[in-house]
C-alpha cells in the first residue's frame, strides 16, 4: 500500500490501519504535510512515522503511539495527546498550543522551539 492509500486508511479504519502495521512493521511511512484536521486516531499506531509539517489540530490523538515519530513543525494545535506514547519523538518548532498533554509518555522527547502555551501537562 502506498502512502496515500495508507493515509485514507488511518482516516477512516485506524484499527485496520493498526493491524497494516502489525502485518507490515518494516514499511516506512511518510505522512509529512498531511491533512488530518479534527480527526479521530485515537489509538493509532503512528510509532516511527513521518508526520513532519502535518495539520493535526483538535485531532484525537488519545492513546496513540507516537513513539519516535517526526512531528518536525507539526500543527498541534488543541489536540488531545493525554495518554499518547510520545518517547523519543521530534516534535522540533512544532505548534502544541492548547494541547492536552495530560498523562502522555514524553520520556526522552525533543521540544526544542516547540510552542507549549496553554498546553496542559
Amino acid at each position: 500500500m502506498n502512502n496515500k492509500q495508507l493515509l485514507e486508511l488511518l482516516k477512516n479504519d485506524v484499527e485496520g490501519f493498526n493491524q497494516y502495521r502489525k502485518e507490515n512493521p518494516k514499511q516506512r511511512i511518510d505522512f509529512s504535510h498531511a491533512d488530518l484536521r479534527d480527526a479521530n486516531l485515537w489509538g493509532a499506531d503512528l510509532s516511527d512515522v513521518d508526520l513532519g509539517g502535518a495539520e493535526l489540530n483538535k485531532a484525537n490523538l488519545r492513546y496513540a503511539d507516537l513513539n519516535s515519530a517526526d512531528l518536525n513543525n507539526a500543527d498541534l494545535r488543541d489536540v488531545d495527546l493525554s495518554h499518547a506514547d510520545l518517547s523519543h519523538a521530534d516534535l522540533f518548532n512544532a505548534n502544541l498550543c492548547g494541547a492536552d498533554l495530560s498523562d502522555a509518555n514524553s520520556s526522552n522527547a525533543y521540544f526544542g522551539y516547540a510552542d507549549l502555551k496553554g498546553a496542559k501537562q
